[in-house]
């Protein structure tokens, strides 16, 4: 029994996981207290193939984000090299698994089509390797009184930031399971499950059918074979708005790392400028 009471008492009270290292620095400068993680892999570039142990889609996600095969730096070295220890994708998991480290799970995310591809990856992933008697509790917010414009947890300041712990929710059977297939459709071959899903009741994570919307966004329209990204920059271009301000827009968006947009982006840019004569970028 004073084992038992010793062991407690030794445990950090919470492990905050959170959408990036811009909101975990956030967290501490708060005075947050717990341990503090990350779950930030921009699902929405690159493979994600269904079928797969999550080790070996973990090793096929490394290897995109450290080198996309054409000799480029993925997005995570290339854009954030001091942080290649804290995105480590192995060591995500390996907090999460260090049971006796922590009480309760507490989850930061945000309403972006970033953060809801990793929620939904993430809550997948926990419903079948935590305890279940985990406490697991969930933050996740689209809007934030006095920021008319908010697009983040990552620009609150500490003071903003801080009193957000006490409005986490607990984490529900519906929001797992609703995550779990979610999280099925996404890695699908075709995108008809995820269209499917926009349908039905996703209530349990109110942000989910506005991030797979704008996902289905991306495929080429049939109309000009463009996605919705690759259609705004050339209407920006056309009427003269310069791409280096049209840039945060689209990256609001969409959401994640400005680097991993980048790579999505630079593409594009390149076709337009051919395309338009246009200098200045």
């Amino acid at each position: 029994m004073v084992e038992h009471i010793k062991m407690i008492d030794a445990r950090a009270r919470f492990l905050h996981v959170a959408n990036g290292t811009s909101t975990t620095a956030t967290i501490e400068k708060a005075g947050v207290p717990g341990l503090r993680s990350i779950w930030a892999d921009p699902l929405y570039e690159g493979p994600v193939p269904a079928g797969l142990t999550d080790d070996e889609l973990l090793e096929v996600r490394r290897r995109h984000l450290s080198n996309r095969g054409d000799g480029r730096a993925g997005p995570l070295t290339r854009f954030d090299r001091s942080a290649e220890a804290v995105n480590d994708l192995r060591e995500w998991r390996a907090a999460l698994l260090r049971h006796g480290s922590y009480a309760e799970v507490v989850l930061w995310f945000e309403h972006d089509l970033f953060d809801q591809l990793n929620l939904i990856q993430l809550l997948a992933w926990m419903r079948e390797r935590l305890p279940a008697a985990t406490p697991v509790s969930l933050i996740c917010i689209g809007s934030f009184p006095g920021r008319p414009n908010f697009k983040g947890l990552g620009e609150l300041t500490s003071d903003e930031l801080a009193p957000l712990l006490e409005t986490r929710q607990p984490v529900t059977d519906r929001q797992y399971a609703l995550a779990k297939r979610a999280w099925l459709a996404f890695r699908a071959q075709t995108p008809e499950a995820v269209d499917a899903l926009r349908h039905d009741d996703t209530s349990a994570l109110p942000y989910l059918t506005p991030a797979i919307t704008r996902f289905l966004q991306e495929y080429p329209w049939t109309d000009t074979g463009l996605s919705r990204t690759e259609r705004r920059l050339f209407e920006l271009a056309d009427g003269g708005i310069a791409l280096v301000q049209a840039f945060p827009r689209l990256v609001h968006q969409i959401g994640g790392p400005t680097g991993a947009f980048v790579v999505i982006v630079a593409g594009i840019v390149a076709g337009i400028v051919a395309a338009h004569g246009l200098s200045g970028l």
